[in-house]
């Protein structure tokens, strides 16, 4: 079989991520780079990336533009956030504006439709030499799209996340759920990244089965090194406390309010226990309102945004993971997390769950279960230290290799 070429749109990019959007994204870049497919990563916006590998390509690459000062690239890179709220994206475009930026797309629906826009400016030759158009979630959709119609070429959509996930269990937001929707019925192929995401695809979005495909995330194991930014968790290990670590997004999603009425359990059984809660979003300052009307405040701490880097300490830091997320459709903090050696809890309603046995699994809502899991690993070192040697083994085995194969030969079956 002869190697692909593959035109991949994407939203975000390491270092610039949100989420684990991008994480995934280069994980899969890289891989099917070294399985000999022939990546191009197209990303919305010009922006400074140290990446050797994968060629990257920049949607306003045609666009006569004056540089960006460094700030404002990076108030201008906050608004394309696809987690925070309508009321956090206007706090953070008016600081923008004060600081002398231009905005042409608006809102987050703007941007999504730029980003189609910008590609329609593109030569019909410079996207015709690729095999395949491959577009990551509903953000880079209609750029996808623009590409199809302008090449013919085979169109895969890949789906990380669902709007039936992001809003746990609440109303969903129709625009996007329609924009969802058209994309992966335009498109001659899905990925899903669990089984549990394919049959959401299926039951809400009426794709048929035969053309959804699952594909499981990789794990990107991450340097094991401690950052001085926590120096506190640091001296609450030399004193022997215990450390359970949540780390996230703060999204209704994400489970963080479980998390905090299972602590507020484990610590009437264990008053040397720790929780630290690392990450932000649109829920933060209501999880630490909770903390507090709970009376659990000298047992939190909140870290705020972490990067990778700093990601890889807290592991190394904490006892354990917890991710008691309402609907993960995959999740690649626990992977992380057993890669480091760190044992984890995940939710029964996580793609993840799919593909690792040696981890404790509780449904999100069953705190009292959750409390006694996590009660269980502080308790018994025995089966501490056999989730964390037999769940670092197992993570190691899980990798974006195997996903890059899979979608190497979905590529050829599709052109």
């Amino acid at each position: 079989m002869s190697a692909k070429k593959v035109l991949m749109f994407g939203w975000e990019y390491p270092p610039h991520h949100s989420g684990g959007l991008g994480v995934a994204c280069k994980g899969i870049a890289h891989a099917l780079i070294d399985n000999d497919v022939h990546v191009c990563f197209m990303l919305p916006k010009t922006q400074k990336l140290h990446e050797i590998k994968v060629p990257i390509m920049f949607a306003d690459k045609y666009l006569k533009q004056n540089p960006i000062a460094s700030h404002l690239e990076v108030l201008a890179r906050e608004l394309q956030n696809p987690y925070i709220s309508s009321v956090e994206y206007e706090k953070r475009l008016s600081l923008f504006m004060q600081a002398g930026g231009k905005m042409i797309p608006r809102t987050l629906f703007e941007q999504v439709d730029y980003y189609g826009t910008l590609i329609q400016t593109f030569e019909k030759e410079e996207l015709s030499k690729y095999d395949v158009i491959h577009a990551h979630d509903w953000l880079c959709f209609k750029a996808g799209i623009a590409a199809k119609h302008i090449t013919g070429k085979p169109f895969v959509v890949h789906i990380h996340a669902t709007e039936f996930d992001r809003c746990g269990g609440n109303t969903i937001n129709q625009d996007v759920y329609n924009r969802e929707r058209e994309g992966m019925h335009i498109a001659d192929h899905v990925i899903a990244v669990s089984e549990l995401t394919k049959r959401t695809i299926i039951n809400h979005y009426g794709i048929a089965p035969d053309k959804v495909s699952v594909v499981h995330n990789g794990n990107t194991p991450s340097e094991s090194h401690i950052s001085e930014r926590f120096s506190t968790l640091m001296s609450l290990k030399k004193d022997g406390k215990k450390v359970v670590l949540f780390a996230g997004r703060i999204t209704i999603q994400k489970g963080v309010d479980y998390f905090i009425y299972a602590a507020k359990k484990v610590l009437e059984y264990e008053k040397d226990v720790y929780f630290v809660v690392a990450g932000s979003g649109d829920m933060e300052q209501q999880i630490i309102n909770l903390t507090a009307s709970l009376g659990l405040s000298n047992h939190f701490l909140f870290t705020g945004y972490y990067t990778l880097n700093e990601q890889a300490s807290l592991f190394t830091l904490a006892d354990l993971v917890v991710m008691p997320s309402v609907s993960e459709p995959f999740g690649i903090i626990p992977l992380e997390s057993m890669s480091n050696g760190t044992p984890v809890i995940v939710s029964k309603q996580s793609g993840v769950s799919e593909v690792i046995t040696h981890a404790l699994k509780v449904d999100f809502w069953d705190t009292d279960e959750m409390a006694n899991q996590i009660l269980a690993i502080l308790r018994h070192s025995v089966l501490h230290e056999t989730l964390r040697k037999e769940g670092s083994l197992q993570a190691k085995g899980i990798t974006w290799e195997k996903a890059a194969l899979k979608m190497k030969h979905l590529y050829q079956t599709i052109s």
